[in-house]
C-alpha cells in the first residue's frame, strides 16, 4: 500500500478538483424553468438528485462547462466536514454544481470512485482535515485542504474487494433501518386500531382509575448540591422525553436524604408524565424515583393496566399539547391530565391490548439492538480495511 494526496490521484486533466462558480442564490437573469441543472449541497445531504427546481439557460452554461458533472465523479459538500459526499450517478441528469459542491474526478488506474468515497468518509480523513484547518473547519472546506488530504491506497483489484465487503454490509443495515422505519409506522397504526377496538367501552376521567400528583423539589437553589449524590434517582422533563415510552429511564442526578426530605418518591411503574415544555410526553418507571413538580406521577389502580393507561395518555397528547397557554414556556394545569377521558374496557382486554403493543415494541427494540451491533461491526471493519491493518485477497 501507498501513500497519495488527494491531488495525486485526481484525474490527470485541468480542473479534475473543482468547486463550482456560484452560491446558492443565481441571478435571475440566468435563471430559466428549463434550462441547465444546477446541483447543490441539498442534493448530498438528501443523497436525491432529482430535487432541485435551480436551472440556468444554456447561454450561462457554457461559459461554466467546466463545472459540470459526469457519473463517477465524487461530490464533496464543503459545508463544514465532510460528512456528505456521493459519486454522480449514471441515472442522475445532466447538470453542473455550485459553490457548495466540491467536485472529484478520479484517475481509475489509481482508485476506485467508491473506494475515494469510503476513504474521505473516514474518521482518519475527518482527523486530517480538522489538522489541516487548524483545529477548526466552522467556515467550510476549500478546495487547497481536500487536496493536501493524505490516503492509503492499495492495488485496484483489493480496493474493488474492501468496497464489496463494506458495502455489503451498509446495504444489510439499509435494509434493517427500512424494517425498524416499517415497524414503527405499523406500531403508530397499531395504537390507531386498538384505542378504535374499544370505542364503545366506558369513557371515565383518569382520576378514575389512577392517583395523579405533581413530582416535587422545593430545595432553593434548585442546584444546591448539598441535596445530591445520595442513593435516590431523581428526573427532569429532559429525562422522560429523551427515552418516551420506555419501561426504564435513564439519570444523571441522584438525591440524599436531605435531597429525598424536600422532594416525592414515586413506585416502579409509576407513569412519569410531563406537563412543562414538552407536553404528555411519558414513560414508566421501572424503578422508584423522584422528579419536580414539571413531572406529573401516574400512579395505576389495580387491576388496570398501566401500559394501557399510558397508551390512553399518550393518544391524548395533541390535545393536551394544544390546550397548553401559549406563554413563554408551555404548561398544562394538574386537573388538565387528572380529568382527561380515557376508554376503560374491562381490564382482561387492557391487559390483552397493551399486550400487543408490547409485542410490538419488542420487535422494534429486537431491530434496533440488530442496528447497532451492524453500525459497530461496519465501524470496526472499515477502519481495518482501510488503514490496511487487514489486507484482503485481490485474487
Amino acid at each position: 500500500m501507498r501513500e497519495y494526496l488527494v491531488e495525486e490521484i485526481a484525474a490527470e486533466r485541468e480542473g479534475a478538483i473543482k468547486i463550482g462558480p456560484f452560491g446558492s442564490a443565481l441571478p435571475r437573469s440566468t435563471m430559466v424553468p428549463d434550462g441547465i441543472k444546477v446541483y447543490g449541497q441539498e442534493n448530498l445531504i438528501s443523497r436525491d438528485w432529482s430535487i432541485g427546481d435551480r436551472r440556468i439557460t444554456s447561454d450561462s452554461f457554457e461559459r461554466l462547462r467546466s463545472c459540470e458533472l459526469h457519473p463517477g465523479d465524487v461530490v464533496i459538500g464543503m459545508m463544514g466536514s465532510l460528512g456528505h459526499c456521493e459519486i454522480f450517478p449514471t441515472v442522475a441528469e445532466f447538470g453542473l454544481m455550485d459553490s457548495h459542491l466540491l467536485r472529484i474526478q478520479p484517475n481509475v488506474n489509481l482508485v476506485l470512485p467508491e473506494y475515494l468515497r469510503l476513504l474521505l468518509l473516514s474518521d482518519e480523513t475527518s482527523k486530517q482535515i480538522v489538522r489541516l484547518s487548524h483545529g477548526s473547519i466552522m467556515a467550510g472546506l476549500s478546495s487547497k485542504i481536500v487536496k493536501k488530504v493524505q490516503l492509503l491506497l492499495p492495488p485496484v483489484e483489493e480496493q474493488r474487494r474492501i468496497t464489496e465487503v463494506l458495502d455489503s454490509i451498509d446495504e444489510t443495515i439499509q435494509a434493517t433501518e427500512a424494517i425498524i422505519a416499517k415497524l414503527e409506522q405499523q406500531g403508530q397504526g397499531l395504537e390507531v386500531r386498538l384505542l378504535h377496538e374499544v370505542q364503545d367501552a366506558q369513557q371515565l376521567p383518569l382520576i378514575a382509575v389512577a392517583t395523579v400528583d405533581r413530582g416535587k423539589f422545593t430545595a432553593r437553589p434548585r442546584n444546591d448540591p448539598a441535596f445530591f449524590g445520595g442513593k435516590y434517582p431523581f428526573i427532569q422533563t429532559g429525562d422522560v422525553t429523551r427515552v418516551q415510552r420506555a419501561t426504564g429511564i435513564g439519570f444523571s442526578q441522584t438525591l440524599n436524604e436531605l435531597g429525598l426530605s424536600v422532594s416525592r418518591i414515586f413506585d416502579t411503574g409509576t407513569i412519569a408524565v410531563t406537563i412543562a415544555a414538552n407536553i404528555a410526553d411519558s414513560a414508566i418507571l421501572d424503578r422508584p424515583m423522584c422528579f419536580p413538580d414539571s413531572v406529573v406521577g401516574v400512579t395505576v389502580a389495580f387491576p388496570h393496566s398501566i401500559r394501557w393507561v399510558e397508551l390512553c395518555i399518550h393518544a391524548s397528547k395533541r390535545m393536551l399539547d394544544a390546550r397548553a397557554p401559549q406563554s413563554a414556556q408551555k404548561n398544562i394545569n394538574l386537573q388538565d391530565l387528572r380529568q382527561l377521558t380515557i376508554p376503560v374496557p374491562n381490564p382482561v382486554v387492557q391487559h390483552a391490548l397493551a399486550e400487543s403493543w408490547e409485542y410490538q415494541q419488542r420487535s422494534i427494540g429486537q431491530e434496533v439492538l440488530c442496528l447497532a451491533k451492524l453500525k459497530q461491526l461496519r465501524s470496526g471493519l472499515a477502519f481495518d480495511l482501510l488503514s490496511g491493518r487487514v489486507r484482503v485477497d485481490a485474487a
